[in-house]
């Protein structure tokens, strides 16, 4: 809607480009998965799945604690529980994720982990599609103030600090391609660019022939 404010705009684009990039991420568990993996690449792979399947969960959690409870007084009662029981069943599906993880990383074979990352992805995409359809920008709009979604955004962003981190913060940069980091991050500071994010890039290197984008475009 061409008279929504930059706050409204700028919590739908947030909530849609997360999502972008957890269905490219899980896309990549599930491909990588399902070919032979070399056992020289088992480590980085397997933390490229630990940080996609903490990010999944993280995301999940926020809008359990953030931004349900706010829809929910916004008349969308029946939609959040539906969302919920979503919710429910995808956490079961990630625990048995995690566990064909930490499984595959003890040089189990990858057979349990196709099958487990293939049942969350699944079971959230079309989770991730019905809350893109329900939450437009005129709903959003209609839903929350302009001071409310600066709050959520604010709220949000916090809590994926506090829950996925620099590494999932890596994870989330590489998914996006060069456009969308800079339309969701704008200029990072100097020293972050500079001295910062090598140094988290360290820990980043085994997972970056995964990645959606090799570089940061910031």
């Amino acid at each position: 809607m061409s008279n929504a404010s930059a706050e409204h705009q700028a919590l739908h684009h947030g909530l849609t480009i997360v999502h972008t990039a957890l269905r490219r991420s899980l896309d990549t568990v599930v491909t990588t998965a399902s070919r032979p993996v070399p056992e020289a690449d088992r480590a980085g792979f397997a933390d490229f799945c630990e940080r996609t399947a903490r990010f999944v969960r993280a995301h999940h959690d926020s809008e359990e604690e953030i931004f349900f409870p706010v829809f929910e007084k916004a008349g969308m009662a029946d939609q959040i529980k539906t969302w919920r029981g979503d919710h429910t069943a995808l956490l079961d599906e990630l625990d048995q994720l995690d566990a064909a993880i930490v499984a595959f990383k003890a040089r189990g074979d990858a057979e349990k982990l196709v099958a487990s990352a293939t049942r969350v992805r699944d079971h959230l995409f079309p989770h991730l599609d019905a809350e893109e359809a329900a939450l437009s920008l005129g709903v959003l709009q209609k839903a929350v103030t302009a001071e409310q979604a600066a709050a959520l955004a604010t709220a949000a962003s916090k809590h994926g600090q506090k829950h996925v981190g620099t590494r999932g913060l890596m994870l989330f940069l590489h998914a996006l391609t060069a456009e969308e980091q800079r339309s969701h991050f704008g200029k990072m500071p100097w020293f972050v660019r500079k001295v910062l994010v090598p140094i988290w890039d360290r820990n980043w290197r085994p997972c970056a022939k995964y990645a959606h984008n090799a570089t940061i475009a910031l």
